[in-house]
């Protein structure tokens, strides 16, 4: 047996195999984007329908993303803090009384929600809470810590995706991007 012959073949073999699962991929990731961006332009559509300013253009990149881990340190109430980012992505948490300070990213990338479908999720409880949904002022991906749960202080946290929604009357609404 030709052992050189039989390592060329074996390697063509490997490399037509990643050339084809590396196209697989690439067309899984153009078939996402482009779904993303026909969800966002349904959910401009619906909530002009329905008579919500949009002020904003829906985000349309699909992403994945790991959780943050986070630590908490006193902060000086005179002293305004500046906020805090890990990488290009704002990291907040519920008690502002609180510094957060991002300590490591989790080691699992798991694919987050459209923002459409976070928009959508925030009529859905307007409704639930019969309200009029106001208008949206703004969309942005953020880390969130949230803490309201705990009755005692803790150090340190896990911060997840969320979608922070700016609405018109000036109030913010969070909606968890792992969609849990």
């Amino acid at each position: 047996m030709d052992w050189t012959k039989s390592k060329n073949i074996m390697i063509i073999a490997l490399l037509v195999t990643n050339l084809i699962i590396g196209l697989t991929y690439y067309s899984t990731i153009r078939e996402k984007r482009k779904e993303w961006a026909v969800q966002a332009q349904n959910t401009a559509v619906y909530l002009m329908e329905q008579g919500i300013e949009l002020d904003v253009e829906i985000p349309d990149e699909p992403r994945k993303m790991p959780v943050l881990f986070v630590r908490f340190e006193p902060s000086d109430p005179e002293v305004a803090e500046a906020p805090v980012y890990d990488g290009e992505i704002l990291v907040e948490s519920t008690r502002t009384s609180l510094k957060v300070v991002p300590i490591s990213r989790g080691e699992n990338r798991r694919e987050i929600m459209s923002a459409s479908h976070a928009l959508l999720r925030y009529l859905a409880v307007a409704e639930q809470q019969d309200r009029k949904p106001a208008g949206i002022k703004g969309i942005e991906l953020i880390y969130l810590v949230d803490t309201a749960g705990y009755d005692r202080e803790i150090s340190e946290d896990t911060a997840i995706p969320a979608w922070k929604l700016s609405l018109g009357d000036g109030e913010t609404f969070y909606v968890n991007a792992y969609g849990e």
